[in-house]
């Protein structure tokens, strides 16, 4: 079930629209500075998993002056099934910092957020993958893996560090 929803999700951004300018020279060694992976916040309680996203653009010669997609998909297995969800997101074009007054301070990012609703007591595996376009235009995706419990004393989720 994973895989084909994974499909989809890629499927999706396959066919947002990219501008000829997408496909041009590699980025300069300074532009992977400038072009930082995603705020990623997560927060459990005992109805959903939700998923936060903020990608930043100014600055990243990757993410302006054309149109890109970012995606958060969040899966929850458990002893008896599994489940998924996914979204994706049409983002920019933003301006470039270059075509900006120096004395103008401006900041843009694109952000995308996707829920998982779960049973109110329970012990579950969640794994959040975000794709989003790296300073060399190519996709990259982050995951995070989880294990969360939520009953009548609370929730709890043990994190993993993120994995490329």
């Amino acid at each position: 079930m994973r895989r084909v929803s994974v499909f989809l999700v890629a499927a999706v951004a396959a066919l947002y629209p990219l501008p000829a300018s997408a496909h041009g020279s590699p980025p300069s060694e300074d532009a992977s500075a400038s072009c930082p992976p995603p705020d990623v916040f997560q927060d459990y309680d005992t109805e959903r998993f939700s998923v936060f996203v903020t990608l930043p653009t100014i600055g990243c010669p990757a993410r302006e002056n054309r149109a890109f997609s970012l995606s958060a998909w969040v899966s929850r297995v458990d002893e008896k099934k599994g489940e998924g969800h996914g979204r994706v997101v049409g983002c920019g074009p933003f301006r470039s910092s270059d075509d900006m007054d120096p004395d103008e301070v401006r900041t843009y990012s694109c952000e995308v957020e996707v829920s998982l609703v779960h049973p109110a007591v329970e012990a579950a595996d969640y794994e959040v993958e975000v794709t989003y376009p790296g300073a060399d235009r190519n996709t990259e995706t982050i995951t995070f893996d989880s294990f969360c419990v939520s009953n009548e004393a609370g929730t709890s989720c043990s994190d993993e560090h993120p994995a490329r």
